[in-house]
């Protein structure tokens, strides 16, 4: 496996698996990957700084924007709404079986 492969899924893993607020996370980074609006960079927030540490973000001039090429068209708009749509899933499973 290539070292390109092992930051891709780690990438992937941070967005999908290791965060306290999976939806947050991959609404934020939507926002991001848009780009119609600035999103503010904020020391504070868990969310922002969860995306920073993942790599996907980095922060310039206080804005957040993708890091790189091949992560904006990995994690695109499409991969977006599809982990959205199964963490929605998910969470409904969940409630149901409760």
């Amino acid at each position: 496996m290539s070292e390109q492969d092992n930051n891709l899924q780690f990438v992937r893993d941070m967005l999908t698996k290791r965060s306290l607020d999976i939806r947050s996370v991959l609404t934020t980074y939507r926002e991001v990957h848009r780009g119609k609006h600035p999103v503010v960079d904020e020391e504070q927030s868990l969310v922002k700084s969860h995306l920073k540490l993942s790599g996907v973000v980095r922060s310039e001039n206080s804005v957040l924007q993708v890091r790189n090429l091949i992560y904006r068209k990995v994690f695109d708009e499409i991969w977006i709404q599809e982990h959205v749509i199964t963490y929605t899933l998910y969470k409904i499973r969940i409630r149901a079986s409760a």
